[in-house]
């Protein structure tokens, strides 16, 4: 039960500054999560925010309804085997907006042990890896905006590269996560303004380029301090700091720019209204106007600034005098108001100041996640703020690693408990630096659940998440492989998407790689050694039966797997592979509706998802068919025409 999470409606008092808002039953936090719990959400980056705050309401009120919405979205853009439908570099060009969704994957995984995650994350690791750099080492925003970094991009990327990187062991790559804060803080800085602007474009590496005409010839730095974008960076070091071991050397860098910009942030709050303008450093200029998303982002930032002992108290009044602002002129009948909409880099004041703003009646991520974020904070701020979730290191033979990470800069340190079939038991009263802790006193092939909470010397918070997880089999031998695709003696596999969805399979529990055999005979022979949970065969013959094992591999020795079948046919001759001169699909990429031009009379059309699981078909009475796609999630799919001359395949791409 979460007995510390008390509600704003009933007042807050704080630096004699009192809060009140009387809506409703539920924290603020809370009833607005309700009211957009199940609206159309999907995985893009605004959404990426409300799924953020979602995973911090689960931990501070027990709530696994906003759990369960978040993992349905993430198991949505993620296969059982590991897919993903945000393949940036499959087949979009690279654009940093398609990374926030995937920060939580690591956290998903670390709560489940789903290695569906883990593989998710190691794909848009991939992406984030061969993202385009400028010549200072910093990712592009996106690869039609070249050499340009956005204060934005710090918030798209930095979080998801910073908690793979804590989640899956790769300490060393958290200097990249800090290289691409400090180059944007160095090339955007402003120390008049004591604020960042917009985006800075790096002409030194390609110095025969046309610059974007907003870029300084001198800087190459934007000339507008836009709220949102200083919102985004705002929170963004706060949330990559959660994943920076406290002994990194640089760790103190990123601190020390989150003291100057939240210096300058509480320096441009609008005294009167006690939020902030779309242009920060403008107040009161004609055109300009107050904004919601920024501020919920200041506030939010500003107030977890404090509570982790970034910055010094005296900001809290900041955020809590922010936050009323918020409540008095943004939130109306449910809804937030004068959210900006989606903005790239301007050339001048008037740009920003004339961009359409979002009043009540839509749901809107950017202001929405933030809002909810700051109220969290609001909501929590005379409670110990419980533990960061509780996950899963490790499943190891004999021992169970899991951890955590420090919500709050004051507390004395953490109880850990466990229980298997009856109550919990103490196993561990830990410092106030433990992140980790493994459990060795633990039986094979037995079930666990764990619990953690922080104290301080005055008060206890709520218990963290519960943790469930299955102890390791005895000898450490890897389980069977499971579940492959295509299905067991599946019959009539098309070729043509087998070159897209090739094999798939789930891995065994402590597997650490594949040996996979395949071919036409039984048994099959032997053909790769796979690190993943896929594989494309080659040259397939039409009409022909195949034959396949996965076993699976790790130090203790090789279990072997079922050996499955599945017969594959090609209806698809290699002249009908291309498009015809005639049909034309358009617009593809797609947000909300495609037109198939030039079909035959009664051709049926077919749509499948990179799962290979039919998403549409529909029957051509006319040479023109609309199909609506507004509700598909974003990423590619392979249209199937079927027609009185054969079979033709066509991909698409959903866009947001």
């Amino acid at each position: 039960m979460r007995t510390k999470f008390f509600s704003i409606y009933l007042t807050v008092f704080f630096l004699g500054i009192i809060i009140t808002d009387t809506r409703g039953d539920d924290p603020l936090s809370v009833e607005y999560a309700n009211h957009i719990l199940w609206n159309y959400l999907n995985t893009n980056y605004t959404s990426a925010v409300i799924f953020h705050s979602f995973l911090q309401l689960y931990l501070v009120t027990g709530d696994s309804s906003y759990y369960n919405i978040t993992k349905s979205k993430m198991n949505d853009a993620v296969s059982e085997y590991g897919d993903t439908y945000y393949l940036p570099e499959l087949y979009y060009s690279w654009t940093v907006d398609n990374v926030p969704w995937a920060r939580h994957l690591p956290v998903l995984y670390g709560l489940t042990g789903d290695e569906r995650y883990r593989l998710g994350a190691d794909t848009m690791f991939a992406a984030v890896q061969n993202a385009p750099r400028t010549s200072t080492g910093g990712f592009w925003h996106k690869e039609y905006y070249p050499n340009q970094m956005w204060l934005d991009g710090i918030y798209m990327g930095c979080p998801f590269y910073a908690a793979y990187n804590k989640t899956f062991n790769r300490p060393e790559l958290q200097d990249d996560v800090i290289h691409q804060i400090t180059q944007m803080y160095v090339h955007s800085w402003d120390t008049g303004v004591k604020l960042p602007c917009h985006a800075w474009y790096d002409a030194e590496n390609d110095p025969q380029a046309v610059p974007p005409e907003w870029a300084d010839e001198e800087t190459g730095k934007s000339p507008v301090f836009w709220g949102r974008s200083i919102g985004w960076y705002a929170m963004a070091l706060v949330d990559v700091l959660d994943f920076l071991p406290k002994d990194h050397p640089q760790r103190d860098s990123i601190i020390g720019i989150f003291r100057n910009l939240a210096e300058g942030i509480a320096g441009h709050q609008d005294q009167d209204s006690l939020v902030w303008w779309q242009v920060v450093d403008q107040p009161k200029r004609d055109s300009n106007w107050i904004e919601s998303s920024s501020s919920c982002m200041f506030v939010y930032a500003l107030a977890k600034g404090v509570r982790m002992g970034y910055i010094d108290s005296v900001y809290l009044e900041t955020a809590i005098t922010g936050y009323q602002g918020i409540l008095d002129k943004f939130l109306k009948n449910g809804d937030l108001t004068d959210v900006c909409e989606g903005t790239s880099v301007g050339p001048d004041y008037a740009f920003y100041v004339n961009r359409s703003k979002y009043t009540e009646g839509r749901i809107y991520g950017h202001a929405g996640g933030a809002f909810i974020l700051a109220g969290i904070e609001m909501e929590m701020m005379n409670s110990v703020y419980p533990p960061g979730l509780l996950g899963i290191e490790s499943v190891t033979d004999g021992t169970i690693n899991i951890s955590w990470y420090k919500n709050q800069h004051n507390i004395s340190g953490y109880i850990l408990e466990r229980k298997t079939d009856g109550d919990f038991i103490k196993i561990g009263q830990l410092g106030a630096d433990t992140a980790y802790y493994a459990d060795s006193l633990i039986e094979a092939n037995s079930d666990y659940v764990y619990r953690i909470c922080a104290y301080t010397k005055d008060d206890t918070s709520s218990w963290s998440n519960y943790l469930k997880v299955t102890s390791a089999n005895v000898g450490g031998l890897p389980k069977q492989a499971f579940m492959p695709y295509p299905a067991d003696s599946a019959t009539n596999v098309d070729l043509y998407l087998m070159q897209f969805l090739g094999l798939k399979w789930k891995k065994g529990l402590l597997a650490d790689y594949h040996k996979l055999y395949f071919g036409t005979t039984n048994p099959p022979p032997f053909v790769a050694d796979v690190y993943n949970i896929s594989y494309i065969p080659e040259n397939l013959n039409e009409d022909s039966a195949y034959y396949w094992r996965v076993d699976e591999v790790n130090d203790k020795g090789t279990t072997t797997g079922e050996t499955w079948m599945f017969s594959a046919h090609n209806d698809v001759s290699k002249e009908s592979l291309h498009s015809s001169n005639s049909l034309h699909i358009f617009p593809n990429p797609g947000s909300e509706k495609i037109y198939i031009e030039g079909l035959l009379q009664n051709s049926e059309i077919l749509v499948y998802d990179l799962k290979g699981m039919l998403y549409y078909s529909n029957i051509a009475e006319m040479e023109k068919l609309v199909i609506d796609i507004h509700n598909w999630q974003k990423g590619m799919y392979i249209i199937q025409i079927k027609g009185a001359d054969g079979i033709m395949y066509e991909k698409l791409i959903k866009e947001q």
